[in-house]
Protein backbone atom coordinates (compact mmCIF):
# COMPACT_ATOMS: atom_id res chain seq x y z
CA UNK A 1 0.00 0.00 0.00
CA UNK A 2 1.80 3.43 -1.32
CA UNK A 3 1.21 6.83 0.69
CA UNK A 4 -1.76 7.26 -1.89
CA UNK A 5 -3.82 4.29 -0.34
CA UNK A 6 -3.57 4.79 3.41
CA UNK A 7 -6.93 4.42 4.98
CA UNK A 8 -8.12 5.96 8.58
CA UNK A 9 -7.48 3.75 11.32
CA UNK A 10 -8.30 0.59 9.65
CA UNK A 11 -8.63 -3.04 11.07
CA UNK A 12 -9.13 -6.27 9.56
CA UNK A 13 -11.92 -7.47 7.98
CA UNK A 14 -12.65 -11.01 7.26
CA UNK A 15 -14.93 -12.04 4.21
CA UNK A 16 -15.68 -15.33 2.64
CA UNK A 17 -16.12 -15.08 -1.31
CA UNK A 18 -18.28 -17.73 -2.53
CA UNK A 19 -17.01 -18.43 -6.46
CA UNK A 20 -20.68 -19.58 -8.32
CA UNK A 21 -18.25 -22.53 -9.31
CA UNK A 22 -17.92 -23.36 -6.05
CA UNK A 23 -21.39 -24.56 -5.47
CA UNK A 24 -22.56 -28.01 -6.37
CA UNK A 25 -24.59 -27.89 -9.20
CA UNK A 26 -27.41 -30.59 -9.44
CA UNK A 27 -28.05 -31.46 -13.21
CA UNK A 28 -31.49 -32.90 -12.34
CA UNK A 29 -33.30 -29.47 -11.40
CA UNK A 30 -30.45 -27.71 -13.46
CA UNK A 31 -29.99 -25.32 -10.21
CA UNK A 32 -27.58 -24.40 -7.62
CA UNK A 33 -27.71 -26.47 -4.25
CA UNK A 34 -27.68 -24.15 -1.40
CA UNK A 35 -24.66 -23.94 0.06
CA UNK A 36 -20.86 -24.64 -1.14
CA UNK A 37 -17.91 -26.42 -1.37
CA UNK A 38 -15.32 -24.23 0.22
CA UNK A 39 -15.53 -20.90 0.41
CA UNK A 40 -12.26 -18.28 -0.34
CA UNK A 41 -11.69 -16.29 2.90
CA UNK A 42 -9.94 -13.40 2.78
CA UNK A 43 -8.50 -10.93 5.35
CA UNK A 44 -7.49 -7.41 4.44
CA UNK A 45 -7.64 -3.98 5.56
CA UNK A 46 -10.35 -1.38 5.52
CA UNK A 47 -11.83 1.73 7.31
CA UNK A 48 -15.28 1.32 8.54
CA UNK A 49 -18.28 3.03 8.37
CA UNK A 50 -21.68 2.12 10.71
CA UNK A 51 -25.40 3.83 9.75
CA UNK A 52 -28.10 2.13 9.41
CA UNK A 53 -29.25 3.88 6.00
CA UNK A 54 -32.78 2.99 6.20
CA UNK A 55 -33.95 5.30 3.34
CA UNK A 56 -34.39 3.06 0.29
CA UNK A 57 -34.97 5.71 -2.47
CA UNK A 58 -35.94 5.69 -5.98
CA UNK A 59 -32.84 6.21 -8.66
CA UNK A 60 -32.30 5.75 -12.19
CA UNK A 61 -30.94 2.23 -12.11
CA UNK A 62 -33.85 1.38 -9.61
CA UNK A 63 -34.96 1.39 -5.41
CA UNK A 64 -31.28 1.57 -3.68
CA UNK A 65 -31.38 -0.88 -0.81
CA UNK A 66 -30.57 -0.67 3.02
CA UNK A 67 -27.31 -0.53 4.18
CA UNK A 68 -25.67 -1.07 7.40
CA UNK A 69 -22.79 0.84 7.00
CA UNK A 70 -19.64 0.29 4.51
CA UNK A 71 -16.03 -0.46 4.77
CA UNK A 72 -13.24 1.32 2.18
CA UNK A 73 -10.78 -0.79 1.27
CA UNK A 74 -7.48 0.25 -1.25
CA UNK A 75 -8.25 -0.93 -5.07
CA UNK A 76 -4.22 -2.37 -4.83
CA UNK A 77 -4.52 -3.98 -1.27
CA UNK A 78 -7.40 -5.97 -3.29
CA UNK A 79 -5.56 -7.07 -6.03
CA UNK A 80 -3.03 -7.92 -3.75
CA UNK A 81 -5.04 -10.36 -1.82
CA UNK A 82 -5.79 -12.94 -5.03
CA UNK A 83 -9.20 -11.93 -4.68
CA UNK A 84 -11.75 -9.87 -5.82
CA UNK A 85 -15.04 -8.96 -3.66
CA UNK A 86 -18.59 -9.22 -5.43
CA UNK A 87 -22.31 -8.62 -4.80
CA UNK A 88 -23.13 -11.76 -1.73
CA UNK A 89 -19.81 -11.82 -0.25
CA UNK A 90 -19.57 -12.28 3.56
CA UNK A 91 -17.97 -10.68 5.80
CA UNK A 92 -17.37 -12.73 8.82
CA UNK A 93 -15.30 -10.41 11.30
CA UNK A 94 -14.36 -6.44 11.48
CA UNK A 95 -11.60 -6.20 13.94
CA UNK A 96 -12.42 -7.50 17.47
CA UNK A 97 -15.96 -8.54 16.42
CA UNK A 98 -16.55 -12.07 14.84
CA UNK A 99 -19.60 -13.83 14.14
CA UNK A 100 -20.93 -11.52 11.92
CA UNK A 101 -23.09 -11.93 9.17
CA UNK A 102 -23.15 -9.07 7.05
CA UNK A 103 -23.20 -8.98 3.24
CA UNK A 104 -21.59 -7.03 0.10
CA UNK A 105 -24.39 -5.10 -1.56
CA UNK A 106 -22.49 -2.74 -3.44
CA UNK A 107 -19.97 -1.08 -4.31
CA UNK A 108 -18.57 2.66 -5.71
CA UNK A 109 -14.62 3.31 -6.05
CA UNK A 110 -13.51 6.36 -5.69
CA UNK A 111 -10.37 9.20 -4.59
CA UNK A 112 -9.52 9.32 -8.26
CA UNK A 113 -6.17 10.47 -8.54
CA UNK A 114 -4.82 12.64 -11.43
CA UNK A 115 -2.54 9.24 -11.86
CA UNK A 116 -4.49 6.52 -12.67
CA UNK A 117 -8.19 6.49 -11.73
CA UNK A 118 -9.73 5.52 -8.90
CA UNK A 119 -7.05 3.99 -5.71
CA UNK A 120 -10.37 3.11 -3.10
CA UNK A 121 -13.69 1.22 -3.08
CA UNK A 122 -16.36 1.60 -0.42
CA UNK A 123 -18.43 -1.36 -0.28
CA UNK A 124 -22.17 -1.28 1.28
CA UNK A 125 -22.95 -4.17 3.45
CA UNK A 126 -26.34 -5.09 5.44
CA UNK A 127 -27.40 -7.87 7.42
CA UNK A 128 -30.39 -9.29 5.04
CA UNK A 129 -29.39 -12.75 2.78
CA UNK A 130 -27.83 -11.87 -0.68
CA UNK A 131 -29.88 -12.73 -3.65
CA UNK A 132 -29.17 -16.16 -5.35
CA UNK A 133 -27.11 -16.59 -8.12
CA UNK A 134 -26.82 -19.53 -10.34
CA UNK A 135 -23.51 -20.36 -12.29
Amino acid sequence: MGVLDQLIQPVWVTIESLAATDREWDENSRDALHGSLAPTVVTIQAQIVWGDRNDPRATVGGAREESRGYIVISISEESQSGTTLKRGDRITAMGTLTGLDLYLTESEPFGHWSSGGPRFKAWRFTDRQPTHSAP
